[in-house]
């Protein structure tokens, strides 16, 4: 059932879900014995992302290297984001689904407005993300899936490609350029000098 009001249920502040999100990542840094100063942790959530300073905050103590699957995930906070908070398998998973619509409820939502649904850059969460990918397409009613996108290699984007043709999903394409806060990409190019090809939206405008 399509509700009008789903944007204003929602619609709350960055803070407190941040606020929020910390939280429930810092119980799980206890409970897992993470050594961290949890004394003195603090973190601005008016300038900062929780998870971004507990990040940092456990790589000061090598010894907590020992509950990453991988090196990548140690070293960088945007890859400990993405396979490990939003992973439900890893110990560091945060479950948001209190905070935001269900996949449903979004994909309703859309298609009421005449949308199109599309699962944007679906190779980026690790181990899990062809799971997810399939879970999305077998089980909504999905349009398409961002195949360009500015970290995918040739082989990624062959994958989506031929995820695409053999369930007839549109193909879509973003460089995830965010202006001043991305200054390495720029918009519409992705892996190196690759261009998003105009002709992946002639089948959209016949619509």
């Amino acid at each position: 059932m399509f509700n009008r009001e789903l944007p204003n249920m929602y619609k709350k502040e960055v803070r407190d879900i941040n606020i929020k999100e910390t939280n429930k990542l810092l119980e799980t840094c206890k409970s897992i014995g993470i050594n961290i100063d949890y004394k003195n942790f603090k973190v601005d959530f008016d300038k900062e992302y929780g998870g971004n300073v507990i990040h940092k905050e456990i790589k000061k103590d090598i010894g907590n290297k020992k509950f990453f699957d991988n090196d990548k995930a140690w070293e960088s906070t945007s890859v400990f984001y993405r396979e490990c908070m939003c992973n439900y398998r890893n110990v560091f998973f945060v479950d948001k689904s209190e905070a935001y619509p269900s996949i449903q409820e979004c994909v309703d939502f859309i298609k009421t407005a005449g949308g199109l649904v599309f699962v944007a850059h679906p190779l980026i969460y690790g181990n899990n993300s062809i799971e997810i990918l399939e879970m999305l397409t077998q089980n909504y009613e999905i349009d398409g899936v961002e195949c360009y996108y500015t970290s995918f290699t040739k082989e990624q984007r062959q994958f989506l490609l031929q995820h695409c043709k053999e369930n007839n999903l549109y193909v879509s394409g973003g460089s995830d350029y965010h202006g001043a806060n991305s200054p390495t990409r720029k918009l519409g190019i992705v892996e190196g000098n690759l261009n998003v090809p105009d002709s992946i939206i002639e089948q959209w405008a016949e619509i």
